[in-house]
């Protein structure tokens, strides 16, 4: 009996064990599952904007400065032909005065720096004085009015910038350059001039039929010393060798009456001078500084000037066309002449300036 009811207990429990489970499971959590098999249910960041990173690298290299000047200049000039008689002239331009507006920029790629500017200059007043020593006696025409004239300049360089001295707040750099300068010059002086010669019944008149044009061009070299304060404060120093030439052209008229003791005319000589001078043994030191404060938004205001003078007296080539009318006899001459020249030129200018940096 105890023999069937224990194979009944060890029958019931093998049946139990083969029947399937019927309660659910549990999933598995994602943290069971093997790092290959974890499933990421977050979308991916989306990548970085490009943009800053082209701006950052467009202001790491490239700087643009672009200003306006406004101010006056100031100009003498001297410019002397020794020819024979009416040829050996003088003509002296004295206090030109002119109000001037300068356009330029300022672009630097790395190291490289490159300027350009270009400015016009109206002529406020001044005066010019002819002279003619080689005439017996010599004549003298002061103070005849400029009237109208302007002046332009353009100026280019491009030069590469050495830091000699570098800090978080301070910068001091070198900037050695090459470039070349044009300058347009026109006078046209106005009125007629009466000058009576000593000792003598003889009265000569003078006048310009034609105003006084004047072209500089050619290269330079320049040294230029530049400080930077917390980029609030700017100043530069510099100075310029120039190799200009010279083409000048003007033309003179002078028309002298002689009388006899009773002042009855004897005669009427009509002079006219024709002069074209030119240069090509000039040299011209030009130096100046700037001062600079910036604010915000890239804007600055500042101060700038400069003066130059010729080097060396350029003793050139002066070619010059003499003619010369008689009322009596009725006679008429002309005659050329290729004579050295002396020549002067000296200004300077101040301006003040708004300036643009992008």
């Amino acid at each position: 009996m105890y023999m069937i009811v224990l194979l009944s207990l060890i029958f019931s429990s093998l049946v139990v064990a083969k029947e399937p489970s019927t309660q659910p499971t549990a999933p598995k959590e994602p943290s069971s599952l093997p790092p290959t098999e974890r499933i990421d249910t977050q979308a991916p960041p989306p990548p970085p904007p490009i943009a800053p990173e082209v701006t950052a690298l467009r202001k790491s290299y490239w700087t643009h400065h672009h200003s306006a000047y406004v101010g006056y200049r100031r100009d003498r000039q001297e410019f002397d032909a020794f020819g024979p008689g009416l040829l050996n002239t003088r003509t002296q331009v004295k206090d030109r005065n002119a109000m001037h507006l300068i356009v330029g920029s300022h672009i630097e790629f790395k190291k490289l720096v490159t300027t350009v500017s270009a400015s016009y200059g109206w002529l406020v007043s001044g005066e010019t004085r002819f002279r003619d020593p080689g005439n017996s006696p010599p004549l003298t025409f002061p103070s005849f009015s400029l009237g109208a004239g302007y002046n332009i300049d353009v100026r280019a360089a491009l030069g590469w910038k050495f830091a000699l001295f570098t800090r978080p707040n301070v910068t001091f750099s070198f900037i050695p350059s090459v470039g070349y300068n044009y300058d347009h010059m026109m006078n046209d002086p106005q009125g007629v001039k009466r000058y009576t010669l000593p000792d003598t019944h003889n009265v000569s008149t003078c006048y310009f039929p034609k105003p006084n044009q004047q072209d500089w061009f050619g290269p330079f070299v320049e040294g230029k010393f530049q400080t930077i304060a917390w980029n609030f404060f700017s100043w530069v120093l510099f100075c310029q060798y120039h190799w200009p030439y010279l083409v000048a052209k003007s033309k003179t008229q002078i028309e002298t009456y002689s009388y006899d003791a009773s002042g009855a005319l004897v005669s009427d000589e009509l002079s006219q001078i024709n002069s074209v001078m030119k240069s090509g043994d000039l040299g011209m030191v030009l130096a100046g500084t700037s001062l600079k404060f910036s604010f915000g938004q890239g804007w600055a205001v500042g101060a700038h000037f400069e003066g130059a003078t010729t080097w060396k007296n350029g003793r050139n080539i002066a070619q010059l066309t003499q003619e010369n009318f008689f009322a009596t006899p009725i006679d008429m001459t002309k005659s050329h002449s290729v004579s050295p020249a002396l020549i002067r030129w000296t200004f300077y200018a101040i301006s003040f300036m708004v300036d643009r940096r992008f």
